[in-house]
């Protein structure tokens, strides 16, 4: 039952980035999908770069290396936390050209 809501709770982790991370354009699906996955590519080595961090700080207290899923949402919850942050620096009006 335990493994069961680990799965559980890491697709959730997964959905949920993935819907943070959506870039929608009314009525053009394909431009949707280009844009979305250009954005991951592009946010991509910043978050990784943070959570090498993260991992070696962790690990260096912890003194043992940690397992690949709990190193996946660390991931995915850094990667949650500068959505968030780029969505308000954009949502504030920063974001965009001419303001």
């Amino acid at each position: 039952m335990d493994n069961v809501r680990r799965i559980v709770g890491f697709v959730l982790l997964l959905a949920l980035y993935l819907l943070a991370s959506f870039r929608y354009f009314p009525g053009r699906p394909l431009d949707s999908l280009q844009a979305t996955g250009l954005h991951i590519i592009r946010s991509a080595p910043f978050t990784v770069g943070l959570t090498l961090i993260t991992i070696s700080m962790v690990q260096r207290m912890a003194k043992e290396r940690l397992p690949w899923p709990r190193i996946l949402r660390f991931f995915l919850t850094i990667s949650l936390f500068y959505e968030f942050l780029f969505a308000l620096y954009h949502y504030l009006g920063k974001g965009q050209a001419g303001i």
